[in-house]
């Protein structure tokens, strides 16, 4: 890769502040929360609309070189890691798109932290089903890709289960939306339109087959008490158990 020359036409889509190649810089991007070896990327961009990373990808797309999506890094699989390719981070998207009490479904962009999230719709009397326990870092892109499970998964099951509809950049630079949302004057987003499930494609890939850039979850009102129990177990085969 030259890498100084990726870093030109990636900065004349983003802006010279969002691309880098800072050594320094690189080596805080090359593990999450986990404890595989670190791989060191070439390159971290941080577009700031849909189209930045549509663009990214169509060029990342005509160099052949790897896009690794990338959201707080708070994860534990490895899945942002990138061996001297592009890092691409999300933390710039990060608006609430819009809040539909009538269906109950809010519709976010994926660099958006669970906590923001969560603090505005608790205001508002809502609630989502799944939140991660590394709600101040993680991000709902990240959390569907994978797909997540934490507070709330036992009622509520995975991060995939929550999700209504998807806008996902393949990796040609193409927008797509998943559902009813494809239709651009269907009213609403339902998941299971007429069709395949196409979200199912991408939920749980890690952003192998495009970059999630939007999403809209379930709500649910917010009830008046919320607590957590602690369950103690002796052995493994117990814990699990207790977990099933």
């Amino acid at each position: 890769m030259d890498v100084e020359n990726v870093r030109q036409r990636l900065a004349g889509i983003v802006g010279p502040d969002y691309v880098t190649d800072e050594p320094f810089i690189l080596v805080t991007y090359t593990q999450d929360f986990g404890v595989q070896p670190p791989r060191q990327p070439a390159l971290i961009v941080r577009p700031g609309n849909n189209d930045e990373v549509a663009a990214v990808l169509k060029l990342a797309n005509e160099l052949h070189l790897p896009v690794s999506p990338r959201g707080g890094g708070s994860a534990q699989e490895g899945g942002c890691q990138s061996e001297g390719g592009i890092v691409l981070e999300t933390l710039r998207l990060d608006r609430i798109v819009a809040i539909d009490e009538d269906t109950a479904t809010v519709r976010v962009q994926a660099g958006i932290t669970f906590a923001r999230l969560m603090t505005t719709l608790e205001e508002r009397g809502w609630k989502i089903g799944i939140a991660p326990s590394g709600a101040i870092a993680g991000t709902v892109g990240a959390h569907l890709s994978r797909p997540g499970v934490g507070w709330g998964n036992v009622k509520y099951q995975t991060q995939g289960h929550q999700v209504v509809s998807l806008r996902v950049v393949l990796p040609t630079g193409e927008i797509v939306d998943t559902g009813s949302s494809a239709n651009p004057t269907a009213g609403g987003a339902f998941r299971y339109a007429l069709g395949p499930d196409l979200a199912g494609l991408f939920i749980g890939a890690e952003g192998a087959y495009g970059v999630v850039v939007e999403a809209t979850l379930r709500l649910y009102p917010l009830p008046k008490t919320i607590y957590l129990e602690r369950y103690v177990g002796s052995d493994l085969g117990e814990a699990i158990d207790i977990f099933r």
